[in-house]
C-alpha cells in the first residue's frame, strides 16, 4: 500500500509533474477468457485482486466524477474502459471464489480506507483544472501500470496473467490519450512510478488493441461481429474487382459504418454514421471518375494520352477521404477502445482502396499521346 500513500501525498503537496503552461482515451469490452480456476493461490495473489479490484473502480468513479466536472469526453470514454476491466477482476475473483469487495457501486466507496482517502484527494485535485484534472488521469494510469507489473512479476497462474497483461495494454492504451490531451492544453507529464525509459517507450507506440467484447456489455456484439466478418469475406472479393472501382468490401464496410449508430448509442457511433455519409458521397466521386478514364477511347489515348482532368479529380477525391479519415482516427484515441478496435479494422480496407485509386490516377496522369508526349 505504500504507493496509495506515496500518490496521495503528491497529490496533497505539491502539482503532479506537470508544468502548467496554461489551463487546460482505452480498452473497454469484456475479457471474456476461458479460466481454470482450479489453482491454489496464494495470499498475496489473492490480496493483489483484491486491491486491483478496487483500484480499476477507483479510477473508473474519478473518471466519472471529472467527467460530470469538465464535460471532456476522454474522462467518460476511458471511465467505461476501467468499468470492463474492474469486471474482468470480478470474473477472477467469482471464479476463484474469493469475496468480492466491493459492495457498493457508488462513486468513492471501497472497502480499503486508504482507497477512499485517495479518491477524494484524486477528486480534489483534479477539480482545480482541466490540465490538472488530465494529469491526475495519467498519474492514476502511470500507478496502474506499475502495480499490474508488480502483480504480474509475482504469479505463475495463467488466469491472472492473462488478465493483469491485457489491463495492462489498456493503461498504456489511457495514458497515452491522457498525455496526448496534456500536450494539447499545453502541459507535460513526467513518470511517478514507471520509469522515464518506460514512458517514453509506451509514447512511441501504437493503440494496443485486446479482445473484442462479449454478450456481457452494452454494445450490440452480433451486430458488430457481423460487421467485421462481412468485412473479411468481401476483403477477398475485392481482388478480382479492381479492374472497376466498385470494391464490395469498400461498399460494405460504407454502408456498415453508416449504421454504426443503430449498433451503439455511444456518441462515436454517431460519429463514425456521419464520417460513412460523407466519405461515401466522395468515394462515389471517385467511381464515376473512374470509369470516366476507363471508357476513354482508344484513339484519344494513342493522340493525347490518358485523362489528366478525371486523374486530377480523382486526385482530389483521395485527398479528401484521406482527410476524413485523418479526423475520424483523431476522434478514436479518445473513443472506447473495443468499438474503436473495430472501426479502425474497417478503415484499413479503406484506406487499400484509396491506394488503389491513387495509384491509378497517379497512372492516368503519366499516360502519353502521340501529341503530348509530356
Amino acid at each position: 500500500m505504500k504507493k496509495v500513500f506515496t500518490l496521495l501525498m503528491i497529490l496533497m503537496l505539491a502539482t503532479p509533474m506537470a508544468l502548467a503552461k496554461g489551463p487546460q482515451g482505452g480498452m473497454a469490452g469484456t475479457y471474456n477468457y476461458p479460466i481454470d480456476g482450479t489453482a491454489e493461490l496464494s495470499e498475496a495473489e489473492i490480496d493483489g485482486l483484491l486491491l486491483m479490484r478496487e483500484e480499476e473502480k477507483l479510477a473508473r468513479d474519478v473518471y466519472l466524477t471529472l467527467y460530470d466536472k469538465w464535460n471532456m469526453q476522454i474522462f467518460s470514454n476511458i471511465a467505461s474502459s476501467e468499468q470492463t476491466h474492474t469486471d474482468a477482476v470480478k470474473r477472477l475473483l467469482d471464479a476463484y471464489d474469493i469475496e468480492d469487495p466491493v459492495t457498493s457501486d457508488g462513486r468513492g466507496v471501497y472497502q480499503n480506507e486508504d482507497l477512499e482517502a485517495l479518491y477524494d484527494a484524486l477528486v480534489e485535485q483534479g477539480s482545480t483544472s482541466l490540465l490538472d484534472a488530465l494529469i491526475v488521469g495519467a498519474t492514476v494510469e502511470d500507478l496502474d501500470i506499475k502495480d499490474l507489473a508488480d502483480l504480474l512479476a509475482a504469479t505463475d497462474n495463467n488466469d491472472l496473467i492473462q488478465v493483469y497483461t491485457n489491463l495492462q495494454k489498456g493503461s498504456r492504451n489511457h495514458i497515452r490519450s491522457f498525455i496526448k490531451q496534456i500536450e494539447a492544453q499545453g502541459g507535460s507529464y513526467e513518470a511517478q512510478y514507471i520509469s522515464s525509459a518506460e514512458l517514453s517507450a509506451i509514447l512511441g507506440g501504437s493503440q494496443e488493441t485486446g479482445p473484442l467484447l462479449t454478450d456481457e456489455s452494452d454494445i450490440n456484439h452480433t451486430a458488430l461481429g457481423r460487421m467485421l466478418q462481412r468485412g473479411k469475406s468481401e476483403r477477398g472479393m475485392n481482388n478480382y474487382q479492381n479492374t472497376m472501382g466498385k470494391g464490395l468490401g469498400v461498399g460494405g464496410v460504407i454502408d456498415d459504418l453508416k449504421m454504426m449508430n443503430s449498433y451503439t448509442d455511444s456518441s462515436l457511433g454517431q460519429r463514425v454514421s456521419s464520417f460513412a455519409s460523407q466519405y461515401q458521397s466522395s468515394y462515389q466521386r471517385s467511381l464515376q471518375y473512374e470509369q470516366q478514364m476507363q471508357q476513354r477511347s482508344s484513339v484519344s489515348r494513342f493522340f493525347f494520352g490518358g485523362d489528366r482532368q478525371g486523374a486530377q479529380q480523382l486526385q482530389e477525391q483521395v485527398q479528401q477521404q484521406n482527410r476524413l479519415i485523418q479526423d475520424l482516427e483523431a476522434d478514436l484515441d479518445e473513443a472506447d477502445e473495443s468499438e474503436a478496435t473495430v472501426v479502425r479494422q474497417q478503415l484499413q480496407q479503406m484506406k487499400q482502396e484509396q491506394n488503389r485509386l491513387d495509384a491509378l490516377a497517379k497512372q492516368e496522369e503519366q499516360k502519353k499521346g502521340l501529341f503530348r508526349w509530356w
